[in-house]
């Protein structure tokens, strides 16, 4: 399936610069990222998503953090990351690596995006790049879904977003 075919990831000042001009397009979108504080060309510097000396937690800790608390929290928290893939994907891009480790909560709610040292869509079409993103944000949650009970659940929300996609 030419949706799984590995991208380029480039490594090394390809790998930086890639990311710098991920974040600096993904933010035109309106997109939560870390704002880019300075660039050299082997390395850059990003402000914390979080607020000063607070983490900023991933949507893959929460979600197994929740496991205990039962399926509807996880549920929530699972809905939120699709709804936050919806957004992306409605600004006409991707995110490339949309595991829920990627997927950071803001202090205010909000789902920001992290690690974008690749851009699949050098390689292959939007659809498929988008397709991408739901296929790494459901197999890196999947087990939180079943662990907590909200699998059954969540493959009614899954196929509601799957309808939803162009």
């Amino acid at each position: 399936l030419q949706v799984l075919r590995p991208v380029p990831n480039l490594g090394g000042t390809a790998a930086i610069a890639t990311e710098a001009r991920r974040l600096h397009d993904l933010a035109a979108r309106g997109l939560r990222v870390p704002v880019l504080l300075a660039r050299q060309e082997d390395g850059l510097l990003l402000r914390h998503l979080g607020r000063p000396g607070e983490p900023a937690p991933s949507l893959d800790g929460e979600m197994h953090s929740a496991v205990p608390q039962g399926p509807a929290a996880v549920q929530a928290l699972w809905h939120q990351g699709l709804e936050a893939l919806q957004q992306v994907h409605s600004t006409g891009t991707s995110l490339s690596q949309a595991f829920a480790r990627n997927l950071v909560r803001c202090p205010d709610g909000v789902v920001g995006f992290i690690d974008f040292e690749d851009d699949p869509t050098s390689a292959l079409p939007l659809a498929h790049c988008q397709a991408r993103d739901a296929l790494c944000f459901v197999h890196s949650t999947a087990l939180y879904l079943r662990e907590s009970g909200a699998l059954e659940t969540a493959r009614l929300l899954w196929a509601a977003w799957l309808a939803q996609q162009p």
